[in-house]
């Protein structure tokens, strides 16, 4: 009301008593903390849609595979050293860590004066797991072509085994011609694609545990006069860099000078990993920044909704003599945007084969569940009863769901 009060209005009250300045600022005081807590409690629970400055750059829910943000996510860019992702896995997925490889350096003759490298000597003796390493820790190219040499038992061959492993894991538009990610015009791939290469790479159970190694040492031999010790260059997950980024477990970076910044990188926190790529940054402060912002949003602007095992297979509705098996619960991140009320949920069959589907406030999500089966059991009359049986149980599940 004061603020409707003429200057002399204002100034009779104060001086008949009946207006305590005093008073008047604690109410205003308390009021702007209010607002200023509220603001930043809206601010944490609501984080807007990141902006990146990556030309491509994607975010994935790793459990259920949604795609949480994109941006250009299918544009094909040159990977750099990103490319050593698909290097690493098939290095994991065939050859043994304690593996002994004898370095032939004529395979680096074409490597650029300039090219990171880890100073294998010609005939030195070493390990998969050194070069493995070297790979991952410093992107040190000699590791990553005798590497391939000797995981394909050729250059070549490995690289027909990287676009062949590729096809098997969806990335349908990704091409490689060398195992190191080194300037070459048909050497492309998508965030998207790069993406399910980071996070098979992840869920190999020979490579996982060496993510968290943040240095490693190659022994002094009889041709390596000196032992070489291998720090990670990612700031993602160097404590003492201002990028660190604590949720962040596992991280390959890139740059050539027709790629720009690259890098793909996993994040968990709690129950939830989130993958995220970002190609072609004009800075690193722009990719670690990129991959920052798209990490705080995946944590922050979602909530997780369950569908169980027990309730899918109860939202089948095929013919009464088929079933459905599901194998896991789906979980999802859905946006803060979506109310869980308004979320319908519905299992759908399409060539023998079921899929949940959920919508709502424009969100629309779909996976496959499981394949239709025939059901083994009694036909007929009896067959008939114990399908009505089962309808009985699948109409009290709803109601259950819906009430309770």
């Amino acid at each position: 009301m004061i603020s409707f009060l003429h200057n002399r209005d204002f100034i009779y009250f104060f001086k008949k008593g009946l207006i305590d300045i005093k008073r008047c600022s604690r109410i205003v005081s308390v009021f702007i903390t209010v607002l200023i807590l509220l603001s930043s409690v809206l601010t944490s629970v609501y984080a807007t849609v990141p902006e990146t400055a990556s030309e491509a750059a994607v975010l994935i829910d790793a459990k259920s595979k949604s795609v949480l943000y994109e941006k250009n996510s299918n544009e094909k860019l040159a990977p750099a050293s990103t490319t050593k992702i698909m290097t690493l896995l098939l290095a994991a997925e065939y050859g043994k860590l304690d593996e002994k490889v004898t370095v032939n350096t004529s395979l680096l003759k074409d490597l650029p004066s300039d090219a990171t490298i880890a100073y294998f000597q010609q005939g030195e003796i070493t390990t998969v797991k050194d070069l493995f390493m070297a790979v991952y820790l410093i992107s040190a190219n000699d590791a990553a072509i005798i590497l391939a040499n000797h995981i394909g038992q050729s250059v070549d061959g490995f690289v027909n085994m990287m676009n062949e492993k590729a096809k098997k894991l969806g990335c349908d538009s990704t091409n490689f011609v060398n195992p190191t990610g080194l300037n070459d015009e048909n050497q492309l791939t998508t965030v998207s694609d790069m993406a399910k290469m980071a996070e098979a790479l992840y869920e190999n159970q020979t490579a996982r545990p060496l993510f968290s190694t943040l240095s490693y040492t190659i022994s002094a031999s009889p041709t390596r006069a000196q032992s070489f010790e291998m720090l990670l260059k990612n700031d993602l997950m160097t404590k003492t860099s201002e990028s660190y980024y604590p949720s962040v477990t596992f991280g390959k970076t890139g740059y050539t000078d027709a790629s720009k910044y690259t890098i793909a990188a996993i994040a968990q926190k709690d129950d939830t990993t989130l993958v995220s790529v970002s190609f072609c940054a004009a800075s690193k402060q722009d990719m670690y920044g990129d991959v920052q912002k798209m990490l705080d949003y995946g944590f922050g602007d979602f909530y997780k909704l369950t569908i169980s095992k027990a309730e899918l297979e109860a939202l089948f509705s095929g013919k009464r003599n088929e079933e459905i098996k599901v194998k896991d619960d789906i979980k999802l991140l859905i946006p803060s945007s979506v109310k869980r009320e308004n979320l319908i949920k519905s299992v759908e069959t399409s060539d023998g084969v079921a899929f949940v589907s959920v919508k709502g406030d424009g969100y629309n999500y779909s996976q496959k569940i499981a394949d239709v089966v025939t059901k083994k059991g009694p036909s007929g009359f009896f067959g008939a009863i114990l399908w009505f049986i089962k309808l009985i149980f699948k109409i009290i599940f709803y109601i259950i769901i819906i009430f309770v």
